[in-house]
């Protein structure tokens, strides 16, 4: 009724991802799924007016003026308490960092997320650095194979190399060396013909 409402900082909310590295972006919410979690909606009461920002500012100025004539005794107190406060913070900081860091990146099922790169994903990596075309941080080979089909250099066995590799990566498939040879051999003519290319039109 008095179209006035309030917002605290409780009801706010964000939606935030994580970039894990060799992994991508991933949907990282911290918020607790409990809908008794959620405040409840609050409107001003029937007849309240809204408050004047002026005199709102001159009561605040008068309650600042209050605390610093009685906080002036409680300085060292306070400065070594900040002080103890900050050593705490650092040293849970460091535990937690060496923790981090220790321990292995694992998905939901358990399975490893860092792992070392296949011979055949950095010689592809290689290649498109060589070619002009590097692959970013945190792109993945799908992201990048669609940019590569934009030019006049895309690769003609772009799925295979991609079947093979999410295929190892999320379908838990056995390492096939006769696969991984071919795919490096057929990596390596791809270079070789754009190379000579680029040679042939400089």
């Amino acid at each position: 009724d008095q179209n006035m409402f309030m917002f605290r900082a409780k009801d706010a909310h964000a939606w935030t991802e994580i970039k894990i590295q060799d992994y991508g972006w991933v949907i990282f919410d911290t918020t607790p799924p409990d809908d008794s979690a959620t405040p409840e909606t609050q409107t001003a009461p029937e007849g309240e007016k809204a408050p004047n920002p002026s005199e709102v500012l001159n009561m605040d100025n008068d309650t600042d003026s209050e605390n610093e004539d009685t906080a002036t005794g409680l300085e060292i107190d306070s400065a070594k308490l900040i002080i103890a406060l900050g050593i705490l913070c650092l040293s849970v900081l460091l535990f937690l960092t060496v923790r981090y860091v220790k321990r292995t990146k694992t998905t939901p099922d358990g399975r490893t997320i860092t792992r070392n790169q296949p011979s055949y994903l950095i010689y592809f990596k290689q290649t498109c650095a060589a070619l002009g075309h590097p692959m970013p941080l945190g792109r993945t080979l799908r992201q990048h194979i669609t940019e590569l089909n934009t030019h006049p250099i895309a690769p003609d066995f772009s799925n295979e190399l991609l079947g093979y590799h999410y295929q190892m990566i999320y379908g838990e498939g056995e390492k096939e060396a006769a696969k991984e040879k071919q795919l490096l051999q057929a990596i390596r003519k791809w270079r070789n013909t754009h190379t000579t290319e680029a040679t042939r039109n400089g």
